[in-house]
């Protein structure tokens, strides 16, 4: 389900990022997450499928991000800016 594919983004973006500051996440560090995303397996209910994540689904990850990025500056205003 689209909810239980969100979660397991956000806990992506949380494992990848831990307790880092928004301010000290930079272009680097998202091209190192894309990376990784690039070059690790899919897994399905637990299990290890036998191919990689594909382009679209890494941009579904990076929007993921942008959101959480965009309500945090402009709702939260905890950054000047993105």
């Amino acid at each position: 389900s689209t909810q239980y594919a969100q979660r397991h983004i956000l806990k992506f973006w949380e494992d990848f990022f831990g307790s880092k500051r928004m301010s000290d996440i930079g272009y680097e560090e998202l091209q190192k997450a894309r990376s990784r995303l690039l070059s690790t397996p899919v897994t399905r209910k637990g299990e290890i499928a036998p191919r990689l994540r594909g382009e679209a689904a890494v941009n579904r990850y990076l929007a993921v991000l942008r959101h959480i990025f965009a309500i945090a500056i402009k709702k939260w205003k905890w950054a000047n800016q993105n």
